[in-house]
């Protein structure tokens, strides 16, 4: 019973003096215990809370740090991506065969120049038949580039053959390396593509077939095709009708004719031979016209002779 007095005097005398001492200042100066050890967790995982401290921008920014280039810019090597945002100009035929068009398209980057701009025009020509198309090098003293088709490209319809083949040789020549482009079948020289275009001799860029903004080329009448060509005196005119009545020349006779939709009117000086393109409205009575008539009858191109 004593001993058990005994140990409570103890137990209080030493919990009064831990009162007076505190009272005192005794314990200023030993670390504090963080208050948010003991929090309780209210449900949130660790990752979720670490996730939360990074969207809050607890994380520290090393301003020293340098950031990472973007796309078509230097870095601080000097370095450019693999990867170049500017696209390339390629020639594509026109669907309806008679003229091709300058169209930006990605740069493939899939090696020299060269490559890059003959697999991004064999990716935007749709009339192209399944071929494969090889590079040989290139005679840098003349700028003469030797490309070779497969024997696949024999099956393409003719109509398209001189664009194909002066479409291919634009967008190769544009560069400054290439002047003129010597185009192979199988690996072997030929007289002609497929039996129209004449690729015997090396080909220099041409721009006489490319339309622009303001101008469509006006291709000669191609036979190939049933098309022949017409001169006469313009007779009648019946706009409304899209259509055109002739007097030919040749024979004498009236004929009336249909305007395609698209119709091309090149007024074309007789002396000089210069021409430029006019609207329908130019067309008048009397008017010395020569005039290019499809296999279906339509009239796809005028030719105004008038100084």
């Amino acid at each position: 019973m004593l001993k058990g007095r005994t140990f409570w005097y103890f137990l209080f005398s030493l919990m009064l003096g831990i009162v007076l001492a505190s009272g005192c200042g005794l314990f200023e100066g030993l670390p504090e215990i963080p208050g948010d050890v003991f929090e309780i967790d209210q449900g949130h995982d660790g990752a979720t809370d670490r996730a939360d401290e990074r969207n809050s921008g607890s994380e520290e920014i090393d301003e020293d740090r340098p950031s990472q280039p973007k796309n078509g810019e230097e870095g601080e090597s000097g370095d450019l991506p693999d990867r170049v945002e500017n696209g390339i100009t390629v020639f594509v035929p026109h669907p309806r065969g008679f003229w091709m068009e300058a169209v930006e398209v990605e740069d493939p980057a899939i090696g020299t120049p060269v490559e890059n701009r003959i697999a991004a025009w064999e990716n935007a020509v749709d009339v192209l038949p399944p071929v494969e198309i090889h590079v040989f090098d290139l005679d840098i003293a003349n700028g003469v580039l030797t490309v070779s088709f497969s024997k696949e490209i024999e099956t393409m319809e003719s109509d398209y053959e001189d664009l194909i083949v002066q479409s291919l040789v634009n967008t190769v020549a544009a560069l400054d390396t290439v002047s003129r482009v010597q185009i192979w079948v199988d690996e072997e020289a030929r007289y002609t593509l497929a039996g129209s275009s004449y690729i015997e001799e090396p080909l220099p860029f041409d721009d006489d077939l490319v339309a622009t903004a303001t101008y469509t080329p006006l291709a000669p009448a191609d036979p190939r095709r049933g098309e022949r060509f017409v001169e006469g005196r313009l007779v009648k005119l019946g706009r409304d009708e899209a259509k055109i009545t002739i007097e030919a020349t040749e024979t004498g006779l009236e004929r009336t004719y249909t305007l395609a939709g698209d119709v091309v009117i090149h007024q074309q000086d007789p002396v000089s031979g210069g021409k430029e393109q006019v609207k329908e409205e130019a067309l008048e009575l009397g008017d010395e016209v020569g005039i290019i008539v499809e296999a279906d009858g339509h009239v796809r191109g005028i030719l105004l002779f008038r100084n």
